[in-house]
């Protein structure tokens, strides 16, 4: 059976309904997960594998179903790197089903599955990732299933060419395909995608080789950590303890509050409220200093969380400082404002969605986000590379598209401002057209929140099937 999902975040229901003993108790879960591999933020979940670890033999395996945020979740990472450490991840199984992300029954949360075999002296071999386009939902769809993946010996490896299909009379079930095994807090970057093409790209792009569907040969791209080019400000907590909100007031500190999909529809944005220096403590809290939080103000504003099917932007801009309630502030002093706007511009990209695609930590379908050190470790464009000649191309098409309404990002292969952004991109750096990638993206459950193959016809209800199989049981 699978631990409990619940975490010490949210709700607090990580001990249930224990109101008074909860601080003790996880404050004393706190102290015994430190030094054994698990995270009590993530869950039980966790410190369940870390627990399973120490019981199981040389040779013997793990299996368990959990959070998809296990792929990348930063308060995952003690458990990636316990698994890569000591074990070879054998299979990583992901549900890319739009109607069912699920495995588990008693959760509508994204999930994934996992398979490790404890290493004794032999080195961890490559890692096999099974993309379900379709989830099963009977025990006879389920062994079916099974059936399919096993007899695909030999799957297509990320570094390779084509993509192995999983097929049934009543279409494709999935991809499957293999990566190196994870190193330390890795990411399992190979179960955050439907298709294979798809995370090939980006398999590539966080290397610095632009791999476009179609083209035989990589193209070489700069690329740099977004740390390098700047840093990220202070969480809303800490915005909350310095500030008040206020839309009436004056104040010398601009803010860009909420993200309401409806309204933010460009590149270029204006501030909507004011920022009011706290003089007391909010309750229950300590009074944070304003001029420190506000030091960390930027002219970028770098998306904290999004539903991608209704959500248009990962950045936007300002003419001056701001502070955001749901974005981190990107504090560029380091770039000209030439390099601040190709970074803008590269952010909104297509490209530069494909690598957020492949680092995001999924909640809930096409619901994700993006923990800040994920943020700052993130590949971008290294906007410092580029000649004044290429920035300059890059500042004219700016003032063209800034004002721009863009579409939803799940729909951005029927977005014109989008592929001129691709387009401005591909002309300056000297990359074929994008359309493929722009395609492929579209297609991805976990961006538009459609499956990519649908069922022709509902399948067998657990019900009937429950009565089918006592039927055959009693014949």
């Amino acid at each position: 059976m699978n631990p409990p999902f619940v975490r010490s975040v949210g709700g607090n229901l990580l001990f249930g309904s224990l109101p008074d003993e909860r601080g003790l108790l996880q404050k004393e879960l706190k102290a015994r997960v430190k030094n054994i591999g698990a995270s009590s933020t993530a869950g039980l979940g966790s410190v369940f594998v870390a627990l399973a670890d120490r019981r199981l033999a040389k040779g013997g395996r793990l299996a368990f179903v959990l959070p998809a945020a296990l792929a990348t979740g930063e308060a995952w990472a003690p458990t990636r790197k316990l698994i890569a450490n000591g074990y070879h991840l054998e299979t990583v199984i992901s549900s890319h089903d739009a109607a069912r992300p699920n495995f588990s029954e008693n959760t509508d949360l994204s999930e994934i599955l996992f398979i490790a075999r404890k290493l004794h002296k032999e080195k961890p071999g490559p890692t096999t990732y099974v993309n379900l386009w379709r989830n099963p939902r009977s025990i006879h769809e389920a062994l079916d299933l099974a059936t399919r993946i096993t007899h695909e010996e030999n799957p297509v490896d990320i570094g390779g060419t084509g993509f192995t299909s999983i097929r049934s009379p009543n279409g494709k079930l999935g991809e499957i395909m293999t990566t190196p095994g994870p190193v330390g807090e890795n990411n399992w970057t190979g179960a955050l995608f439907a298709q294979t093409e798809l995370a090939r790209s980006c398999w590539g792009l966080q290397t610095g080789e632009l791999r476009v569907p179609g083209h035989s040969s990589p193209y070489p791209i700069k690329m740099s950590r977004l740390d390098a080019l700047g840093d990220l400000g202070y969480d809303r907590r800490d915005i909350h303890d310095a500030f008040e909100v206020s839309y009436e007031d004056w104040s010398p500190y601009s803010a860009f509050w909420g993200h309401e999909a409806a309204k933010v529809t460009s590149v270029g944005q204006e501030p909507t409220a004011k920022l009011i220096a706290r003089s007391v403590a909010a309750p229950g809290r300590h009074l944070k200093s304003a001029t420190a939080v506000w030091g960390k103000a930027g002219r970028i504003l770098i998306v904290e969380r999004l539903r991608s099917n209704t959500h248009k932007l990962l950045a936007i801009g300002f003419e001056k400082p701001v502070l955001g309630n749901t974005w981190w502030a990107f504090d560029d002093k380091k770039l000209s404002e030439s390099q601040r706007k190709a970074l803008l511009l590269w952010l909104n990209s297509s490209l530069s969605l494909l690598v957020f695609f492949g680092r995001r930590v999924i909640t809930q379908g096409a619901w994700m986000q993006m923990k800040k050190p994920a943020w700052l470790s993130m590949p971008v464009l290294d906007v410092r590379a580029l000649t004044k000649q290429q920035l300059n191309l890059i500042e004219k098409a700016y003032k063209e598209i800034s004002t721009q309404e863009l579409a939803a990002l799940g729909q951005l292969d029927a977005d014109p401002i989008r592929k001129q952004i691709d387009d401005t991109l591909s002309k300056v750096l000297g990359f074929p057209d994008l359309g493929p990638i722009r395609e492929l993206l579209a297609r991805e459950p976990g961006l538009n929140a459609v499956d990519i193959n649908p069922r022709a016809t509902p399948s067998i209800s657990d019900d009937e099937e429950d009565e089918d199989t006592q039927t055959a049981m009693a014949i």
